[in-house]
């Protein structure tokens, strides 16, 4: 058997002692795109617009996880990560945000392996504002007085 490579990626195999004619065949590569998970908080999880850690998992099967690249992105501004980077060994990756606006966000974890090839994992929470209670205070009348049923009785 010889093997004579005539282009990238194609490569001509002939069988001259038992007789076979030659053939073309193309040889290739195959990249599996990776995989994305997004583990917390739960899926239409409701925040306060505190500090918010998202947290998830990113795998390969021809890359180790440190090679990979991860992006989170909300859909409110695209454009701007939330944050970007490589995940830990194991594929662990977490992305904290102070301060998201309230309303409805779509939260995306996007990853990218070393040759090209992407996954994404979204998740929707919703962002609510924590509002301190009203105070109510009442000056008039004073606790403990007592009135008669034709009294005036003034409340402020």
């Amino acid at each position: 058997m010889s093997f004579l490579p005539a282009k990238p990626a194609l490569a001509l195999f002939c069988i001259t002692a038992i007789g076979f004619g030659c053939s073309n065949q193309t040889i290739g590569t195959h990249n599996s795109p990776p995989q994305a998970t997004i583990t917390s908080p739960s899926t239409e999880a409701e925040l306060d617009d505190s500090t918010v850690i998202f947290a998830g998992t990113v795998a390969d099967s021809e890359d180790s996880a440190g090679d990979l690249a991860v992006r989170w992105y909300d859909n409110v501004n695209p454009e701007e990560p939330l944050c970007e980077g490589n995940p830990d060994s194991t594929g662990y990756t977490t992305c904290p945000i102070q301060q998201l606006s309230p309303g409805n966000h779509l939260i995306t974890l996007q990853v990218t392996d070393t040759k090209g090839a992407t996954d994404e994992a979204s998740i929707e929470v919703i962002v609510t504002v924590e509002l301190d209670p009203p105070a109510v205070t009442i000056t008039s009348p004073l606790s403990g007085f007592t009135y008669f049923e034709a009294d005036i009785i003034t409340f402020s």
